[in-house]
């Protein structure tokens, strides 16, 4: 039976950022630790369970926290189209949210520039989880950065792990206009990480995420059976389309590794440990493509996968929780790994925010919230 995520993208959209949420939360008290020693510490499984903090929730970290910011900066852009007929383009209004997670993680703004996001009142989200120090560093730099103009040559994982929102809620222009689509991932990524690896990375996970979401649309009405399938045809789109570098034929060699060692019996530490640790963008991304294919149907068993490993676990587990989130849906994982998770109602609120966009009708807004949440900020005021 065809699956139309996008006509019930409420609960895909959620999917996606919960199923995020937890690969961070259940990753995070792992990042830093060799896989031997994850298993000394929780087991010959590893870690399958929160380990949680002393408030009872598992923690998210910075790779969640900016997940967050990235989709209050694409809704900000949102409303300004709808109230203005005229909007920049999205990473510009990211950047912006950008700007004010840095303030949560007590760095002053380097711009003179108001507070945008509603996020800031929320406080767990001002709270240090090991934030990266590229990201760190390229928002205290007094100028946006961009594809252009990088300030540094980083192909750190910081980039890729956020770039859910944007395949989520502008997924369709990568079936309409996909040259500007990937071209705008990659600039979303930019603003922290500057070199190619990154923006490929950032490129082809927002196509991932949007080609599963808008897959009926971009198949004239069927959808891809598999995540392979989905992951194939956005690497095209990413070969076709992504920024020209000398580094595409290595980024789709290692993309096809991760696919190709779908079908092996190894364990997945060895399968894992052939694609790298996930501290760069290209690993990380590989391995979340590894374990969401292996374990497309059985998320969490994909998750467990993906933090299991000496590496950067909360980041893998993220970017593969999101990918297996928006293709099974927020129903899919047991209550316990929601209703345990650190502000999952905030993270939940913000993908409903995301599926539905700014209601209008006859020139009125449907729900008030909207301004209060995302127009008193528009650049045009």
């Amino acid at each position: 039976m065809t699956i139309r995520r996008y006509e019930n993208r409420e609960q895909y959209f959620k999917g996606c950022l919960i199923g995020g949420a937890i690969g961070d939360a259940l990753g995070y008290p792992v990042e830093f630790m060799w896989y031997n020693e994850i298993i000394r510490e929780y087991g010959r499984d590893g870690i399958t369970r929160y380990d949680p903090a002393s408030n009872g929730k598992a923690l998210i970290s910075d790779d969640t926290q900016m997940t967050l910011f990235t989709a209050n900066g694409i809704l900000i852009g949102d409303i300004e189209w709808r109230m203005h007929g005229a909007m920049e383009a999205p990473h510009r209004y990211v950047y912006r949210a950008y700007l004010d997670w840095l303030t949560t993680q007590g760095y002053p703004k380097p711009i003179d520039a108001k507070n945008v996001s509603w996020l800031l009142n929320i406080d767990e989200l001002h709270s240090r989880r090991a934030p990266g120090n590229t990201c760190i560093s390229a928002l205290c730099s007094p100028e946006e950065r961009s594809i252009e103009m990088p300030l540094n040559n980083s192909k750190g994982c910081g980039g890729v792990m956020r770039m859910a929102p944007y395949g989520l809620f502008y997924g369709r222009l990568g079936i309409e206009q996909p040259e500007l689509f990937i071209r705008e991932a990659a600039e979303i990524g930019a603003i922290t990480h500057g070199h190619a690896m990154s923006h490929l990375s950032c490129s082809l996970m927002a196509s991932i995420i949007g080609q599963i979401i808008y897959g009926s649309a971009i198949q004239g009405g069927q959808e891809r059976d598999t995540l392979v399938e989905i992951v194939t045809d956005a690497l095209s789109q990413v070969q076709r389309y992504g920024v020209d570098s000398r580094d595409k034929s290595e980024f789709d060699s290692l993309m096809r590794r991760a696919i190709e060692l779908t079908n092996n019996d190894l364990p997945d530490e060895e399968n894992i440990r052939v694609l790298g640790a996930g501290w760069v963008a290209e690993e990380a991304l590989a391995i979340a493509i590894y374990c969401a294919c292996k374990y497309q149907n059985e998320p969490m068993k994909g998750i467990i996968a993906a933090v299991n490993h000496s590496g950067d676990s909360d980041s893998t587990g993220a970017i593969a929780g999101n990918i297996l989130g928006a293709w099974n849906g927020y129903d899919s994982f047991p209550a316990e790994y929601i209703q345990n998770l650190e502000i999952a109602d905030v993270i939940a609120e913000i993908a409903t925010d995301l599926s539905t966009g700014c209601s209008m009708k006859n020139d009125t807004y449907v729900d008030a919230r909207w301004i209060d949440k995302y127009a008193n900020i528009c650049s045009h005021k």
